[in-house]
């Protein structure tokens, strides 16, 4: 089927090719006096308003609609180049082009060209850009990179492949946004997360606290991460291998090619798969005698693997289009499900399996129709599907012994009997404008669709009521923002929201029948301001007016360990953020960075996952509004380097969620858990590392990366504080973890080989409501970039 599928995709660009519009093209290499590529550089047609950029070896190709063009190329710190080109034969001229560096001295001041990280970070928006190319050799995946970032908790629920929770100065879970490449990550299902792509992939995460740009879109309550792969060679290969404890194989290939003509191919592919058989502390249950006993055992039914592949081909810099991107995503996925919610729920027979279907479509246009008018759009559809799997009727004990849980029936089920198979079909579609009216002014709107529809059945019951009756959430976003940029150090960004849902569901609830059906509206608003001191000293200020419809699992469970609770209201939240980050050096070779940040939010009909016990049945989860919520947050971070031998970093993150629900169910008493900390969320973490990077061992080509990674977090209780006796109450420990590393590249970094070390100290590590999370393991991987 897949080579029916390239096939296709093959005749599709050869005739969209031959069926385009007449345009030539303008090609070239841009160098400096050394011979050197100049990446980045920008090329235009001064007639024609059409434009491009060089890539990292300095090639480019310009698309005019006519034979004569002017074309002018520049680059900050050289000289600017200009030529006249006629096309006579055929469709396209080449050029070769040195550019050569500005010989004018403006005293002591040095021009520099800001990397894409710098401008993110310059940016009116709180955000952290980390520098995940800088860590392709790193065994990490991306929830362990996130992890060490200030203001950032990774809550993992076990290991590879399991759920997790995203948390960021006080919100988590669905009130942050996720994307790729600016695309949303909601809704593509089970077989693609974000722990399951290669770190090779990507080249920067952007972390943005509180407010989102317009260009994301979406309804994030707090924050967005968006996560930018890597884009710029015309040809690359980077493949990846790695085993490690508790018999874990990772690996992953990713390539592609721009062609002269302006074809592009790009694949990703990879694969996960653990036994996740690690040892954990448990107390199991003797069915003869009904005594627990402590021990240390090792995980018996918790294996997972996942395969997928990401292929995306079409046309770039044409007279049409910068970029038109047409893709497929495949992938699959199978989970063992070894506890609940809790240690105390094991299971030996459950499990969930799922695979991918999700084309997509990705436009984008510099000067669009006009100058200065910039468009892109970006759709896809998941039309995969997901197996959740309960068919054994037993009752399992941590040693892997079970009894059989009900006597009187030969079939059952660990929690309920089920084979349920289901589409969670989403669709998703972001569009944005902006316009530069001047170098001061400019604007932007924003069109972000987001669609989902459940259908499903129990493959062993296909007569019950519930599984076979329609589940519908449809939200849209539309957004508007004003850019005013007085010059290089003051910009502020103005911008209003309107958001739209429809919800449609049926059900039976103890053979009664019942429907929802609701249409709601609401506005966001907010503002983003950033201002240089000096050219290395910014401060930034933002508010914002945001809110967050209910996602549909959350409405519609997860149909695993999570209930459905059809009574949810829209989140709102009132965000103030604050923020400083100050550049310097001692001298030459000696570099800090400062960075601090302090948030205050005050949210209503907060959305928080509890647990519920049930009468002594398996603890199910299940998402609650719980009223009000005010979070005071606080984060920094402090970087030294010296040369580029030894980098040393640490942050603390310190936040204070408190219940801001004075009065409950109309009562006239103060409610006894009236700015009471939030419980089941660390409130004081922190991470340190250091690095040393060692150059030519054992060749001038070769080097070698030494690190060492220590996170901490201190205590906090599963249940509110202030309830029970101090002594009986359940509560998370203090957490200590220590992670070493050791990077081996050869030839420029051509051949790579790394060795990892986490958890040294073979530390219990806990996550949501005290699972554990892996003990020591040690994992080697193998890489070549080319």
């Amino acid at each position: 089927m897949k080579k029916y599928i390239l096939l296709t995709f093959f005749l599709f660009m050869n005739l969209l090719s031959n069926a385009q519009s007449k345009g030539y093209s303008i090609k070239g290499r841009v160098l400096d006096d050394k011979n050197v590529p100049i990446s980045y550089a920008t090329v235009v047609g001064v007639s024609s308003n059409a434009s491009t950029q060089t890539d990292e070896q300095g090639n480019f190709v310009l698309w005019v609609p006519t034979t004569k063009e002017t074309v002018e190329i520049s680059f900050m710190g050289y000289n600017a180049y200009k030529t006249n080109v006629t096309i006579e034969d055929g469709n396209s001229k080449t050029l070769s082009v040195k550019l050569k560096e500005e010989k004018q001295q403006l005293g002591e001041i040095n021009i520099t060209a800001k990397s894409a990280i710098e401008k993110t970070r310059q940016s009116a928006y709180t955000v952290n850009a980390v520098d995940v190319k800088a860590l392709a050799n790193t065994v990490s995946d991306v929830n362990q990179i996130l992890n060490r970032s200030a203001g950032v908790r990774v809550r993992e629920e076990g290991g590879l492949g399991s759920n997790f929770n995203f948390a960021l100065n006080g919100f988590s879970g669905n009130q942050i946004k996720f994307y790729l490449d600016g695309i949303p990550l909601e809704g593509v299902g089970s077989s693609f997360q974000l722990n399951n792509i290669p770190v090779n992939m990507i080249e920067r995460i952007e972390i943005y606290k509180g407010v989102v740009p317009i260009s994301l879109g979406g309804d994030a309550l707090g924050g967005a991460l968006n996560i930018i792969t890597k884009n710029t060679k015309r040809k690359y290969l980077d493949a990846t291998v790695s085993y490690g404890s508790f018999n874990t194989v990772r690996s992953s290939v990713n390539m592609g090619m721009t062609t002269d003509s302006g074809y592009k191919l790009q694949l990703n592919a990879y694969q996960n798969y653990s036994d996740n058989d690690y040892k954990v502390n448990v107390d199991v249950h003797d069915f003869n005698t009904g005594v627990l006993t402590p021990k240390r055992v090792s995980r018996f039914h918790d294996r997972y693997h996942n395969e997928g592949i990401v292929l995306k081909g079409g046309m770039v810099n044409k007279w049409y289009a910068d970029e038109l991107l047409f893709g497929i995503t495949l992938g699959k996925n199978y989970n063992q499900i070894q506890t609940g919610n809790r240690m105390e729920d094991v299971y030996g027979g459950r499990f969930t399996k799922g695979d991918l279907i999700l084309p997509s479509l990705s436009y984008t246009k510099r000067d669009f129709l006009v100058e200065n008018l910039n468009v892109s759009v970006n759709a896809n559809y998941n039309l995969g599907s997901e197996q959740s799997v309960d068919t054994l009727n037993r009752l399992y004990n941590w040693d892997g012994d079970y009894i059989i849980k009900n006597t009187l029936k030969k079939e059952g089920g660990e929690i309920e009997r089920r084979r349920f198979k289901y589409k969670n079909n989403n669709g998703s579609v972001i569009a944005n404008a902006n316009y530069a009216l001047t170098e001061h002014h400019s604007f932007a709107v924003n069109y972000n669709l987001s669609l989902f529809n459940r259908k499903g059945e129990d493959l062993l019951d296909s007569t019950l009521k519930n599984n076979n009756l329609p589940k519908k959430s449809n939200k849209a976003v539309l957004g508007f923002s004003y850019q005013y940029t007085h010059d290089d150090r003051w910009n502020t960004i103005l911008f209003l929201k309107k958001y739209f849902q429809y919800n449609y569901s049926e059900r039976y609830y103890n053979e009664t029948y019942f429907k929802q059906d609701n249409k709601q509206n609401f506005t966001g608003y907010g503002v983003a301001t950033a201002y240089n001191i000096l050219p290395d000293l910014q401060v930034k200020g933002s508010f914002e007016h945001s809110i967050r419809m209910p996602e549909a699992y959350e409405m519609f469970g997860d149909e695993v360990n999570l209930a459905s609770n059809y009574n949810l209201k829209p989140e709102s939240s009132n965000n103030f953020n604050l923020g400083v980050q100050y550049g310097f050096k001692i001298n030459e070779v000696n570099h800090f960075k400062i960075e601090a940040n302090y948030l205050y939010r005050k949210a209503t009909d907060y959305i928080k996952e509890e647990v519920n016990t049930g009468n002594g049945s398996a603890a199910q989860k299940v998402n609650r509004n719980i009223g009000g919520v005010l979070v005071k947050s606080f984060d920094g971070e402090i970087r030294y380097t010296y040369k580029d031998f030894f980098s040393l970093m640490a942050n603390v993150t310190y936040q204070d969620i408190l219940n801001d629900i004075k009065y409950e169910n109309n009562s006239t008493e103060v409610s006894a858990l009236y700015r009471d900390r939030v419980a089941n969320i660390p409130y004081l973490y922190g991470n340190g590392m250091v690095s040393l990077n060692f150059k030519e061992v054992f060749g001038t080509k070769n080097s070698l990366r030494l690190d060492y990674n220590l996170m901490y977090v201190q205590k906090y209780y599963l249940y509110a504080p202030s309830v029970g006796i101090a002594k009986y109450k359940r509560y998370v420990p203090e957490q200590f973890s220590q992670d070493i590393s050791v990077h081996y590249a050869i030839n420029n970094g051509k051949y790579n080989v790394a060795v990892e070390v986490k958890n040294l100290a073979n530390k219990t590590l806990y996550d949501n409501f005290s699972l554990q999370k892996p003990s020591r393991s040690i994992t080697l991987k193998l890489r070549y970039n080319l």
